[in-house]
């Protein structure tokens, strides 16, 4: 279920509870189940938040990863242009 869904449900659940205790509309047998489903709802919302959040630091990584190969391998690219260079110059003067 999309989060978007359960945080109607939450909604729902709130406005249900809420025309209970001021007496509107159809009186609930157990608003306690009422709250248990929107306990449940928020802990789904929750744990879908915690998998968003590790898959986002997961996806970090990796862009730091990349990052760093980039320059790392920049590095390994000027220092192999300067010792070819190194090595040109040395040719011209023998």
């Amino acid at each position: 279920m999309a989060t978007t869904n359960l945080i109607a449900n939450v909604n729902r659940g709130l406005e249900r509870i809420e025309n209970h205790i001021r007496g509107v509309g159809t009186p609930m047998q157990n608003p306690a189940n009422v709250i248990d489903g929107i306990r449940g709802s928020l802990n789904t919302i929750r744990v879908t938040l915690q998998n968003i959040t590790a898959e986002r630091d997961q996806y970090q990584n990796i862009l730091n990863d990349t990052n760093n190969q980039e320059r790392d391998l920049g590095n390994q690219l000027r220092d192999s242009r300067n010792q070819n260079l190194r090595l040109q110059r040395l040719l011209d003067e023998s």
